[in-house]
């Protein structure tokens, strides 16, 4: 009986025992639930908070995703937090912090509409508002009312439990002490369940911390713009919340390349710092070199000494340590490296929480690094335009290229800068100006050739970069380099029109590559520096025009001068009259001419071969007694037997002049001439002056020509009148020659270049913007101003053939790509019915010619050929003619056509084939006339066929293996 009570009491006491024990371990599990999503509460609404704050100070909607996808989750926890725990939700307290929440919600979906829109500012001021902060302390005040409210049922039911298992216990212990081993085990759940418990809460307060370290980060981000303020300010806290003894921050550089050091903090040898600057990413793949960047993924290293690696952490005494990647999104932008020189074990929280930071730290650098791009695009964009402003307000080059360099300098500080320009005149590219740099040791530097790396950009046409320029084998002079510290090059062509004026370039004093923006950004700075050369040089262009002219229309005015003094010397010859007459008209005109104070003329009697005085003015008589006769030895003399003539400005020290006689009267000054009949001596001119100095070599050529008229007036005086009306002819035509040139150059050339270039830049807006119907009227004005252009350079490009000063020249031409250039360059105008056909195999033949003159031929066919053709096609084709060793061209359109009596004509200059249309083009006539003289030039000929109302075929044709020679044409 004992034995069946004490089986009963123990199976029943057992179940007791088991029954209380399950209730505990549901209440222990039910309460570890209910902690854990408190905590989960507080940090998911930490983090909807911050990411609304964050969405409002950067104006990102990646903040806003995160909200959304945030949201859910908390949602989630309150509902399983109330079905846990029901009672602690039906208070007035909790019925308020729901209507917190709200509202909250409410206010933070408005700050995101506001940040949508644009209102960064209100959305900021919203969340940071007394209504905002109000309801986020309701909310608070009222989760932590709800948790204590948990905590105090849990602790209410675990005393509850408490009880009951004690009870157990007693009741065991009395009846069976084997009961002991079951109690035993309860009080190991109890201690668990305690531990448990506090380990929960030690959990929860480093949660709170962590969620604490990453809003004070927040902060840190939102507090300045400044990187490595940021940066330094949110080391301090990692290394603060980790009890770190030494961290760092380095970040990829602008080429994604190398990472540099942006902060550190307590190292102790500023050599290692140093060190940490290393390349990122593996020269061949591409790929990062630090498995942390590699992988996106933390390195925790607890025994660093005895891991691969780190030499720098070692250097400094590092025991233990963690790297992590700074990443924005999936891009890895650097790594955060944080060490501790006594051993320690990481936890996977603290690992989470430097993670976090590394996040951090990449949003804050991709923050920085934006502004810092929108700064440098302001400064970049205000550069330009003090550029253009700059380059508009001069046409001197010089003065371009000094305001050029002076905003260079400001863009891109100590960067030195190089200006080579190719000469117009020969070709030839040229040092034109620097900056940062000793010109005169650049330019002084003799060269072999013009450096490679400049010759790329101008043949290519595109930039030209060498990382490291002192080693570059296309460096020409690598000495001047390294004696400058000039590391990095960049040389970017000049192009204004397509056409290449030389090449700018950017030395840099440290190795430094250049980004494809920075490229592109300085190409645009090249493309407006090379408008106002363009600009420049054609001003420059129109002024040296303008100097040669006004030089040449001084020594035609001297000429005219002298001339028309010549011929007032000899116009009043009255032909009827004596000898002796026709000298003393003669001998009063040239003291007038010459502006002598006495002249005199002797003349040799033929019978008796003495001198004899034949007239003379100003000369008193004993002078003329005491000279008489001729002495051996004397100047008058050496004129007779030499045929040469005496200049003496000072006769006093003229040793030709032996016996001064002339000082006597008072000359000091004085000439001796020759007076020659064909090549025969017959008589000698002198002239004297009172002023010192007055005759003197250059007015030798002039006094010569008065002798030499006078002796050919004295041999035929027939000769002279008409030598007299050729030389009013003469001057007619060189004084309508002169007002013609003059016209052209200063009337119609120079102010037609201004009117052109002041067109193209208000057409190019650097005047300021214009509408359509302003652009439709200037590219009008362009149009006819080159159509006028052209007929002037036509008009002058004749004079320069007539006068022999076109020189051909001869260089390497590919015909293919000439005719490629050429058909890109030809367009049809808009409202014809006409379109081009081109013909030519892709063998032609590489000739040396003048490629300058034959593009003038063809584009000139080519223009006419439209010109004349309103409807259907012009056909342009080449061939090789191999048994000829010539390249024939034909040009044909199916134009108005040549009547065939005027085909004789059409190649003389200022003719035109007489029709409605010839008119209605304009014109002088000089067109096919200059393409015939230039044809002529490389040697070729040209030949037409032409039938009225069926079109013009013109075909040229050049040698393949030219002799032409590079003399004037």
């Amino acid at each position: 009986m004992v034995l069946i009570l004490s089986v009963a009491l123990v199976i029943g006491l057992g179940w007791y025992t088991w029954n209380s024990y399950r209730q505990f371990k549901m209440i222990q599990e039910r309460d570890f639930r209910l902690q854990e999503l408190a905590g989960i509460i507080i940090h998911l609404d930490e983090v909807l908070t911050m990411s609304a704050r964050m969405a409002a100070a950067t104006g990102d909607v990646r903040w806003e995703e995160r909200y959304r996808n945030f949201e859910p989750k908390l949602d989630a926890a309150i509902k399983e937090s109330i079905r846990l725990a029901p009672q602690a939700y039906e208070s007035e307290s909790a019925a308020q912090t729901d209507a917190a929440n709200i509202k909250l919600v409410e206010m933070e979906n408005q700050a995101f509409a506001l940040v949508r829109e644009g209102e960064r500012e209100a959305a900021s001021k919203l969340l940071l508002s007394g209504k905002y902060q109000e309801q986020k302390g309701i909310y608070a005040e009222g989760m932590q009312n709800i948790r204590t409210a948990i905590k105090g049922r849990v602790e209410a039911n675990l005393q509850a439990q408490r009880r009951r298992v004690f009870a157990a216990v007693a009741a065991i212990v009395m009846a069976l002490p084997a009961l002991i081993f079951s109690w035993l085990g309860v009080l190991r759940t109890v201690r668990g369940h305690l531990a448990e418990r506090n380990r929960a809460e030690e959990r929860l307060q480093a949660r709170y911390q962590e969620l604490q370290t990453l809003q004070e980060v927040s902060q840190s981000i939102l507090s300045s713009l400044d990187l490595k303020t940021i940066a330094g300010s949110i080391l301090d806290k990692a290394m603060l919340s980790g009890s770190f003894d030494l961290g760092n921050i380095r970040l990829l550089s602008r080429s994604g390349d190398t990472l540099e050091m942006v902060v550190a903090r307590g190292y102790r040898d500023t050599e290692t710092m140093r060190m940490h600057r290393e390349i990122a990413r593996d020269a061949t793949s591409g790929q990062f070199t630090f498995r942390e960047m590699l992988f996106k993924e933390p390195r925790v290293e607890e025994n660093v000494p005895a891991c691969e690696g780190l030499r720098t952490l070692k250097r400094e005494g590092v025991h233990s340590a963690i790297i992590v990647p700074v990443r924005a999104e999936e891009e890895v932008l650097g790594i955060l490296q944080l060490g501790s020189r006594t051993p320690r074990k990481f936890e996977p929280a603290e690992v989470r929480l430097m993670e976090a930071i590394g996040s951090q730290i990449g949003i804050a650098a991709q923050k920085a690094r934006l502004y810092e791009k929108t700064q440098h695009n302001l400064e970049r964009m205000r550069a330009l335009h003090e550029i253009g402003l700059a380059s508009s307000s001069t046409l001197d080059l010089h003065a371009m290229l000094n305001v050029l360099m002076e905003k260079i300098d400001i863009l891109l500080p100590y960067t030195a800068v190089l200006v080579w320009l190719v000469n117009r005149e020969n070709g030839l590219i040229e040092r034109a100006a620097c900056w940062n740099l000793n010109e005169k040791e650049w330019k002084g530097r003799s060269l072999s050739d013009t450096p490679p790396l400049v010759k790329a950009a101008i043949e290519s046409k595109a930039p030209v970069v060498a990382r490291k320029v002192q080693t570059d084998p296309r460096t020409l002079d690598p000495e001047f380099y390294r004696r400058h510290g000039l590391v990095s090059y960049l040389g970017v062509p000049l192009l204004a029109k397509g056409e290449v004026l030389g090449v700018l370039v950017f030395l840099t004093r440290e190795e430094h590559e250049f980004t494809n923006e920075e490229v592109e950004f300085l190409s645009t700075l090249a493309g407006q520096a090379a408008i106002a050369i363009h600009n420049s040089q054609l001003y420059e262009l129109s002024e040296l025009s303008k100097e040669e002219l006004e030089l040449t229309n001084q020594r035609l005015l001297r000429s005219l001068g002298e001339l028309a003094s010549l011929y007032a010397a000899l116009t009043p010859l009255d032909p009827s009259g004596s000898i002796n007459q026709m000298l003393e008209e003669v001998i009063d005109r040239l003291m007038e001419a010459t502006g002598a104070d006495a002249a005199l003329i002797r003349l040799q009697d033929k019978g008796t071969e003495a001198f004899i005085c034949a007239s003379q003015r100003g000369f008193p008589s004993y002078y003329l007694e005491r000279v008489l006769a001729i002495l051996p030895g004397s100047a008058l003399d050496y004129v007779f037997n030499r045929g040469e003539p005496i200049i003496a400005a000072d006769i006093a020290a003229d040793p030709r002049l032996k016996g001064k006689v002339q000082l006597e009267v008072g000359f000091h000054s004085c000439a001796f001439l020759p007076l020659k009949v064909g090549t025969e001596v017959r008589g000698i001119v002198h002239l004297a002056s009172r002023e010192l100095g007055y005759f003197n070599e250059e007015k030798e050529e002039h006094l010569m020509a008065i002798a030499r008229q006078m002796g050919i007036a004295m041999e035929n005086r027939e000769l002279l009148d008409e030598t007299k009306k050729q030389a009013f002819e003469l001057e007619k035509a060189s004084r309508v020659k002169d007002e013609f040139l003059g016209f052209v150059s200063h009337e119609l050339r120079t102010p037609l270049n201004v009117v052109m270039a002041y067109t193209e830049m208000m057409k190019d807006g650097m005047l300021g913007e214009i509408n359509p119907e302003q652009e439709q009227a200037l590219g009008k004005i362009k149009r006819q101003s080159n159509e006028l252009l052209s007929m002037i350079s036509n008009l002058l490009e004749v004079t320069r053939i007539e006068a022999g000063a076109i020189i051909v020249g001869r260089d390497e031409v590919t015909l293919v790509d000439f005719l490629d250039e050429l058909r890109s360059d030809s367009r049809v105008p808009l409202g014809k019915e006409l379109t081009l056909h081109w013909d030519y195999p892709s063998d032609l033949p590489v000739v040396r010619i003048d490629s300058e003159k034959l593009k003038h031929i063809l584009q000139n066919l080519i223009n006419n050929a439209i010109k004349f053709t309103e409807r259907g096609s012009v056909k342009i084709s080449a061939r090789c003619l191999p048994g000829a060793k010539a390249v024939e061209f034909e040009v044909a359109d199916t134009g108005m056509g040549i009547p065939k009596e005027s085909l004789p004509i059409i190649f003389e200059r200022f003719r035109q084939v007489e029709s409605s249309q010839t008119k209605s083009s304009g014109g002088f006539g000089l067109g096919l006339h200059i393409v015939k003289r230039f044809t002529e030039m490389l040697e070729g000929k040209i030949e037409v066929d032409s039938e009225p109302g069926k079109g013009s075929t013109f075909t040229v044709t050049i040698p393949s293996e030219s002799h032409q020679s590079e003399v004037n044409g």
